[in-house]
């Protein structure tokens, strides 16, 4: 039976996940950071009837590991959104793939990125290299006005 998933496959990679200030912003030190209601993490009973699968439950780091298992201090859960901190706050990046590997699937999420900021998602990756980015290609979310 194909397995469908939704949030993730293997690798979620948030590379550049710091906030990149314009010096407008730098200078009226407005937070840039949109508040938003989370979207509950529940799959529907037609959704679980299909085979889809949450990868993310919302609360804690379950099901998640880092790549090459990676010391790691920049990856927590916010508001029920898995989140990236900045590079100013976190010493140690890695980036996060799920503990299961999967081989057929349709793939869902939602993002939402900083103003300036670089970010991905890369899946299919293998641990054969020192980066992700090596292995899988990336589904890149930035915003470069």
């Amino acid at each position: 039976m194909k397995k469908i998933l939704t949030l993730m496959l293997a690798v979620v990679v948030f590379g550049a996940c710091q906030s990149k200030k314009t010096s407008e912003e730098d200078q009226s030190g407005a937070d840039t950071t949109a508040t938003a209601t989370p979207a509950e993490n529940q799959l529907s009973d037609a959704e679980k009837a299909e085979g889809w699968k949450l990868l993310f439950n919302g609360k804690n780091m379950d099901g998640w590991r880092t790549y090459k298992n990676k010391e790691n201090d920049s990856w927590e859960v916010v508001d029920g959104t898995l989140h990236c901190k900045q590079d100013t706050v976190a010493g140690k990046r890695a980036d996060i793939l799920t503990v299961d590997q999967y081989a057929n699937f349709e793939f869902t999420f939602e993002w939402k990125i900083a103003p300036t900021d670089n970010s991905g998602i890369i899946y299919r990756a293998t641990e054969e290299f020192d980066q992700a980015y090596l292995s899988g290609p990336e589904y890149q979310v930035i915003d470069d006005k």
